[in-house]
């Protein structure tokens, strides 16, 4: 890996691989089955850092994104955001 920051904090478990906790639906977004609060997220494959999370309001689905998406979208709380 060459994020070598990434690396570390998946090392210590302080950043969530949002591959191991969901699916890829769509150039950078990705589905979640959860979300957890008090860490980071990335996309480990890509090296590339999620910066926004949200929570679709009428279906509950949560969505993580490499861009800031889900911030101020009005048909999504969010729920993170770098």
């Amino acid at each position: 890996m060459m994020n070598l920051r990434m690396e570390e904090k998946l090392d210590k478990n302080e950043c969530i691989d949002v591959r191991t906790i969901g699916e890829q639906i769509g150039p950078g977004i990705f589905r979640l089955n959860e979300f957890v609060e008090g860490v980071d997220y990335a996309d480990a494959q890509n090296e590339a850092w999620i910066w926004s999370i949200g929570r679709d309001k009428i279906t509950g689905e949560i969505r993580a994104s490499t861009s800031c998406g889900y911030y101020l979208n009005p048909d999504y709380e969010c729920l993170w955001l770098r």
